[in-house]
């Protein structure tokens, strides 16, 4: 997770040296819909079993929302993110799994320059991670299967407007604990499109 928000801090500090480049664009209101593609994160706590490797991030991810502006600064989104599959290597046994989150965003946008926005969330989400066929010895693996209901902190996001219609962009959001052991995320890249 801590790789997650650096990357993120690099990434929102050379978009917005970038941002005094390009012509005036103003930021939709309405409803919008995105998709974006990337890799689930997973941050797992000791189960007082040997680790023979560390896993942090899973296969292929995807999210997928529907939301409404209600002002140029703030708005709310309904979100789903199949969060892919992560393999965690124990001695005598291996963790297979996969995760899924869905709730409700809070959004508030920050118009930087002219077509660039950066946003942050914060969301009431489920997450879950449950068994994909894990093998060998696997006591302690209940400590991180399971479901979870939280508040989620700043999920944050850059973007760029292609048109009033369109906007590219690159999030990276926490997705909440399935269990007081596992911690989910989410990185990707997406389209989002306003109506």
């Amino acid at each position: 997770m801590r790789q997650m928000t650096l990357s993120t801090l690099v990434l929102v500090a050379g978009m917005g040296v970038l941002s005094s480049a390009h012509a005036q664009q103003n930021q939709s209101t309405g409803l919008f819909t995105d998709a974006s593609l990337g890799v689930g994160i997973i941050d797992l706590e000791p189960i007082g079993r040997v680790e023979i490797e560390e896993t942090e991030t899973g296969s292929l991810a995807g999210r997928v929302s529907v939301g409404y502006w209600f002002t140029r600064h703030w708005g709310a989104a309904l979100n789903y993110a199949e969060l892919g599959r992560f393999r965690q290597e124990y001695e005598g046994g291996v963790l297979n799994a996969r995760g899924r989150s869905w709730g409700l965003t809070l959004l508030g946008r920050l118009p930087i320059g002219e077509r660039w926005s950066f946003t942050g969330s914060l969301g009431l989400q489920q997450a879950r991670l449950r068994d994909n066929g894990s093998t060998g010895d696997v006591s302690g693996f209940s400590e991180l299967l399971g479901k979870n209901e939280a508040v989620v902190l700043l999920g944050l996001e850059m973007g760029y407007h292609l048109s009033p219609e369109m906007q590219v962009f690159v999030t990276a959001e926490p997705r909440g604990r399935s269990t007081h052991k596992a911690d989910l995320g989410y990185v990707g890249f997406g389209m989002r499109w306003h109506f």
